[in-house]
């Protein structure tokens, strides 16, 4: 697909590489060409609506681009345009570095708890800027949250979370349809729809209350992987039978406000789980 051109009006993207696949498409540098004398690099990426997995079928993503914006976050990727064909939906993104998972793999053991501090700091910028428009993310995970450098060589970056324009402010069921998900996103919203978890009779739960607790879920499960490089859990039977994360770790002993914050998170019945205005009060944060 190497320099392949796409036009949309008196725009103009030409593809450079791919720099990767995800549930909801494929992702390529692009070189936006709309004024040849003021190029400049983009994330560019597609959403192909024959795609069984799509969830931004019927999205009105010109829509959610100016609400999006509107936010005026740095830990928010930015989307600078959106367009659509008979074929698929296109999104002109903010290009960043990496993603956190690429970053993890380049360190020896994880992260240093400083660092890590850091970044979870950075990811509750864009999480409180999602919650006062009623966003939910709902698919925290490494290979969502971004790097962009501001001194590569004191390893100063700031993180910045994507495809968090993908999902619905409110919605009253609990499902949602990955290839291969992964376990980083909350039990409630793995199960089926016949399985779901009970929430409550004569549907008076708090939809968006219960739905954002999902994102605390995915937090526990990033923290655990920066720290110690692997998962917490490696399937739904570990989850189910509530393991001992910590068995055999040492370090985390050192380091009890991170353990507490992953402990709070990481608790499968979201009826239990930390809510979000005591998480943001947690001793590792004060």
């Amino acid at each position: 697909m190497d320099s392949m051109s796409y036009k949309f009006g008196e725009h103009e993207y030409i593809i450079k590489k791919t720099l990767g696949k995800g549930n909801f498409g494929y992702t390529y540098l692009a070189i936006d060409n709309t004024n040849p004398l003021n190029q400049k690099k983009v994330a560019f990426k597609i959403f192909y609506k024959n795609s069984s997995n799509l969830s931004a079928r019927n999205y009105n993503f010109d829509k959610e681009k100016k609400i999006i914006n509107q936010i005026e976050c740095d830990n928010l990727v930015k989307i600078y345009d959106s367009f659509e064909d008979n074929k698929a939906y296109y999104l002109i993104m903010e290009l960043c570095d990496c993603n956190l998972k690429q970053l993890l793999e380049e360190t020896k053991d994880g992260f240093e708890y400083y660092k890590i501090i850091e970044m979870l700091k950075q990811l509750n910028i864009a999480l409180r800027k999602m919650h006062k428009i009623k966003r939910i993310h709902k698919n925290i995970k490494l290979e969502n949250i971004l790097i962009k450098y501001t001194n590569k060589e004191k390893n100063e970056f700031i993180i910045k979370l994507m495809d968090y324009a993908l999902n619905d402010d409110v919605k009253k069921k609990i499902t949602f349809t990955l290839n291969n998900p992964s376990l980083s996103r909350a039990p409630e919203l793995l199960q089926s729809e016949k399985n779901i978890i009970d929430i409550g009779e004569n549907n008076s739960i708090d939809y968006y209350n219960f739905e954002k607790k999902s994102d605390l879920w995915s937090i526990g499960f990033i923290a655990y992987q920066l720290f110690f490089k692997k998962d917490p859990y490696n399937t739904q039977e570990e989850i189910n039978n509530n393991i001992n994360i910590f068995e055999g770790s040492i370090k985390i002993y050192n380091f009890p406000y991170l353990k507490e914050l992953i402990e709070k998170c990481l608790i499968a019945n979201p009826k239990e789980r930390i809510e979000w205005k005591n998480y943001f009060k947690l001793s590792i944060f004060n």
